[in-house]
C-alpha cells in the first residue's frame, strides 16, 4: 500500500442498499473521475479488521492483542520495547513511566489473489510505579481534605496517605486508597503526605503537599450554598461572626 485516507463515512452510507458503484468515478451522479492511472484493485468478499486497542495513555495491565479470524485474516504484533510491553501484551512497568510502540501486521490473502499486507501503529504508555505519588493532589472541600491519585492495587505497592497538623503531629491516615477525604477540625496549616512502598524493594517515594484551612473557605462555602437571595442575605451579614470566630 502506497498511502490512505481516514474517512468520516462508512462505505454502507455512502452507497445506500442498493449501491451502483464505479472504480474510477464517483457514485454521485454528477461524480468526478480520478484524475491518474488505475492498474491495480482488489474487491473483497469479506471485510477488513479494524483493530482498537482502547486508550492506550496509561495502560496498567496486560493488553489483549487480536490475532485474526482464523481464515482469509492473520496478525502479527511487534514492539519497539519488549522491556515496556512485549509482543503479545504483556505489560512491564518499571518506576518511571515508561513508553513503546505495538505495531500489528495485518496479511489478508485468500480468493486466488496475491496476499496483501496492512500495518497499524498503537503508542502505549505505561505509568511508572512512581506515577500515583507524582499524580498525587488534595485540595479542600465542605471542612475536609479531599485527595485524588493514580494508585491502582495491582501495582504491587503500598500507598499510605497521612495529614499532620501544623505541630507535625499525624491526625489522619489512609492505607491503599487511590481517593478519599480526611475531616478538618481547627483551622490552620495542615501537610498532606503521600508515601508509596515497594515491598519488593524496601524504599519509598514521598509526596507531600501544603493546605491553609481558614474561616474564608467556611464563608464561602456559607455565603454561596443558598440559591435563596434572602438566606444568601443572611449568610453574608454572619460573615463578621465566622471572622472573628464566633
Amino acid at each position: 500500500m502506497t498511502a490512505s485516507a481516514d474517512s468520516d463515512y462508512k462505505l454502507s452510507e455512502i452507497l445506500s442498499t442498493s449501491p451502483v458503484a464505479y472504480i474510477g468515478k464517483a457514485n454521485w451522479s454528477n461524480g468526478e473521475f480520478a484524475d491518474g492511472s488505475i492498474d491495480y484493485f482488489t474487491i473483497y468478499d469479506y471485510s477488513i479488521p479494524d483493530i482498537e486497542l482502547g486508550d492506550t495513555s496509561a495502560v496498567t495491565s496486560d493488553l489483549e492483542l487480536p490475532s485474526g479470524d482464523g481464515n482469509n485474516i492473520s496478525i502479527t504484533w511487534s514492539s519497539s520495547d519488549e522491556n515496556t510491553v512485549t509482543a503479545d501484551g504483556k505489560v512491564n512497568a518499571g518506576v518511571e513511566t515508561k513508553h513503546a510502540v505495538l505495531t500489528a501486521d495485518i496479511t489478508l490473502t485468500g480468493n486466488g489473489i496475491d496476499d496483501i499486507s496492512l500495518q497499524k501503529s498503537f503508542n502505549i504508555t505505561i505509568p511508572g510505579k512512581a506515577y500515583a505519588a507524582e499524580s498525587f493532589n488534595i485540595y479542600i472541600s465542605g471542612g475536609k481534605a479531599v485527595f485524588t491519585s493514580g494508585y491502582t492495587p495491582d501495582s504491587g505497592l503500598d500507598m499510605f496517605t497521612a495529614l499532620y497538623n501544623a505541630d507535625g503531629r499525624l491526625i489522619a491516615l489512609a492505607a491503599n486508597q487511590a481517593s478519599g477525604e480526611f475531616e478538618l477540625g481547627e483551622y490552620g496549616d495542615y501537610t498532606a503526605a503521600c508515601y508509596l512502598w515497594d515491598n519488593m524493594n524496601p524504599t519509598y517515594t514521598k509526596t507531600e503537599k501544603t493546605l491553609t484551612y481558614s474561616a474564608k473557605e467556611q464563608i464561602t462555602e456559607y455565603t454561596y450554598s443558598f440559591p435563596d437571595d434572602t438566606l444568601q442575605s443572611s449568610g453574608a451579614a454572619n460573615q463578621g461572626r465566622y471572622m472573628n470566630g464566633q
